[in-house]
C-alpha cells in the first residue's frame, strides 16, 4: 500500500493518496510510514493543520526522525509560521545529521 501512496504522491494525485491512507490510518492499523505518507499528502493538499498534527504525532515516538522534523519545519513555513520554522531548522542544524 505504501509504494502505491508513493506513486500516486509522486504524481501529484494528492487526493487519492490520501483517501487510501486515511482508511489504513483511521482502521488503527497505521505505522510510521503512512504518518509520514500523510503528512506529505496533507501538505500538498494544503491542509497544513493537518500535515503538522501527523508529522508531530510520528515525531512523539521518534525523536531522532531529522528528516520528519526538516518536513514539518517546511509545513510551518508554508503555513507562515516563521518562527516554529526556523525553530526546527536549528534543532536539525544542531543535530549534526
Amino acid at each position: 500500500m505504501h509504494d502505491q501512496a508513493i506513486n500516486l504522491i509522486k504524481t501529484g494525485d494528492y487526493d487519492d493518496a490520501y483517501e487510501m491512507l486515511s482508511k489504513q490510518y483511521e482502521s488503527g492499523k497505521y505505522d510510521n510510514n503512512t504518518l509520514f505518507l500523510m503528512g506529505l499528502a496533507s501538505r500538498s493538499l494544503g491542509d497544513y493543520d493537518e500535515a503538522i498534527s501527523f508529522f508531530s504525532e510520528l515525531l512523539i515516538n521518534n525523536k531522532e526522525l531529522q528528516r520528519v522534523r526538516l518536513e514539518l519545519a517546511l509545513t510551518y513555513y508554508k503555513a507562515r509560521d516563521l518562527k516554529k520554522a526556523k525553530d526546527l531548522l536549528l534543532t536539525v542544524k544542531n543535530s549534526k545529521p
